[in-house]
């Protein structure tokens, strides 16, 4: 009877492992997919690509589309100054200034929205151009930044920075004491080219195209170095000499000209507490003299940890802070489409067993666009429900199928960025002209 009891007890003992392994495992394992998500989000599969044509046919290919929602919500702003500013662009310039995440970096929606924007109101140029190879990320394919120049490098969300952050996400501090950069722009020309940083200011040697000089004048304003030129060009080398610690947040092409500039700042993995945290952001978003500010931003929210409060409380933060330091700006909140997430299982027995992934729709999309919308409709800011536009609840199978997003089901590929930049595009353009 004692044995008997003794091994009941031994028994139970082992299963209560068993179990507590088993719990275990499955907290390693849920570990292990949030960490391979964060990895997908901060280190997307995205090549950049030119973006195709816009096609002839419209949209009527793609009929989970929903044309009826492809509208800018005002929610009581008032945008009669804005819609003024578009349509005077032939005499006056016009800055967007575009905040998001890796939808954002890769640049090829927002690169279908500037070139219909250049096409109908005019260029005032490429605008915002970051340095996000040199930093070790992928970078739009209508630019390029070269240097062979040492650099500590920062990214917004590789934290703690070795160096001061800045508004575009990326840091570049130089090691040495000269430093240079080769720069060259696809679909536009420039002849006056800034410098934004913070520290020491640097010293301008010397401004070269094709090895000749092409510099006129450059000049030294608070935090930004303006570079004005003989001649437009696509490409510049620019030589510096260091006056002590600076850091590099990007460079904005300028063609002088009357019309628009749409700057846009992206960031993969990015949520709406990722920018809040960088110090004086908003502040420094003035630089570009917006008058108006796009934020797209939710995706990455949705897979964190973070509560609908939390998310909030983060969007509230974030437009409270844009509309005090630009007065001057209208805003618009765009909501994250349907994405999926990914789950590991085991399948097969014996030595054929493998892992498999599968996919299922991340639901707490629909959540945070439902926050996005809210927010928008209770502080009188404008919103564009891309959720919808895209297809709603449901949608992210569709576009799978038809193979506008990528295989991570998280970003588009570079026909349905396309669709999204137009879309958008339409959206905007109907408004400013109603």
């Amino acid at each position: 009877m004692q044995k008997n009891r003794r091994f009941a007890s031994l028994l139970l003992s082992i299963c209560v492992c068993i179990s507590a392994q088993a719990v275990s495992l499955s907290e390693a394992d849920s570990a292990c997919e949030a960490e391979y998500d964060l990895e997908i989000r901060a280190n997307p599969d995205i090549h950049p690509a030119e973006i195709p044509s816009r096609p002839d046919a419209g949209y009527s290919e793609y009929p989970f589309l929903r044309l009826g929602a492809n509208h800018i919500d005002l929610n009581g702003a008032d945008w009669t100054g804005l819609k003024s500013l578009f349509a005077a662009s032939a005499d006056t310039s016009i800055s967007i200034v575009h905040i998001g995440d890796s939808h954002v970096q890769a640049e090829m929606g927002t690169s279908r929205t500037r070139s219909l924007f250049d096409s109908k109101y005019g260029t005032r140029g490429r605008g915002l151009i970051i340095p996000f190879r040199l930093a070790g990320t992928n970078q739009p394919v209508d630019y390029a930044i070269e240097s062979k120049s040492r650099f500590e490098i920062a990214k917004i969300l590789k934290k703690p920075w070795p160096v001061e952050m800045g508004f575009t996400g990326i840091a570049l501090s130089p090691k040495d004491a000269n430093f240079a950069f080769d720069i060259s722009v696809k679909n536009h020309d420039f002849e006056a080219i800034r410098l934004y940083f913070k520290g020491k200011a640097p010293t301008l040697k010397g401004a070269t195209t094709d090895g000749a000089d092409n510099l006129f004048e450059y000049t030294v304003d608070g935090d930004t170095v303006t570079a004005y030129l003989n001649e437009r060009t696509s490409r510049i080398s620019l030589d510096f000499a260091s006056q002590g610690q600076c850091q590099i947040y990007g460079f904005d092409l300028d063609n002088m000209d009357n019309g628009v500039k749409y700057n846009s700042i992206g960031n993969n993995g990015a949520t709406f507490s990722s920018y809040n945290s960088i110090p004086g952001m908003a502040d420094d978003v003035r630089r570009l003299e917006p008058q108006l500010i796009i934020v797209s931003l939710g995706t990455n929210d949705a897979f964190g940890k973070s509560d609908s409060q939390s998310i909030l409380s983060s969007i509230d933060l974030m437009v409270k802070d844009l509309r005090r330091a630009n007065p001057q700006a209208q805003l618009l909140l765009v909501t994250p489409a349907e994405c999926q997430k990914s789950t590991r299982r085991r399948v097969g027995k014996g030595k054929r067993r493998r892992w498999s992934r599968t996919y299922s729709v991340n639901s707490k999309v629909a959540s945070v666009r439902e926050l996005v919308l809210r927010y928008g409709r209770e502080n009188g800011i404008a919103t564009y429900d891309w959720y919808e536009v895209a297809g709603g609840e449901g949608s992210s199978p569709l576009w799978v199928d038809q193979g506008l997003m990528a295989k991570d089901r998280i970003h588009c590929g570079p026909t349905g960025y396309a669709l999204q930049g137009s879309l958008f595009f339409d959206a905007l353009d109907n408004a400013l002209n109603e």
